[in-house]
């Protein structure tokens, strides 16, 4: 991969973990206990499961390379890494 695209993907990976900072609280209330597909600053959907979202991922031929996928906790869940 030449450095350009390397740059390119860390600029992407930064803006949405900037969005997803500054959105959390806001992510938290309508996808706590939830899987979110994020592409471009959007939501692309939220599932209950990993499972589910590889699953619509496929199904809507969506390229696994273009989106992140988060968990968003529910309000008062920890999780531990």
């Amino acid at each position: 991969m030449a450095p350009e695209q390397i740059l390119e993907e860390f600029e992407d990976l930064e803006k949405v973990t900037s969005f997803f900072t500054n959105k959390f609280t806001e992510l938290q209330k309508k996808y706590g206990g939830k899987f979110i597909v994020i592409k471009d600053n959007n939501i692309l959907f939220a599932e209950d499961s990993f499972e589910k979202v590889i699953n619509n991922i496929n199904k809507k031929g969506i390229n696994i390379k273009e989106v992140v996928i988060k968990f968003i906790p529910a309000k008062g869940e920890i999780i531990l890494y």
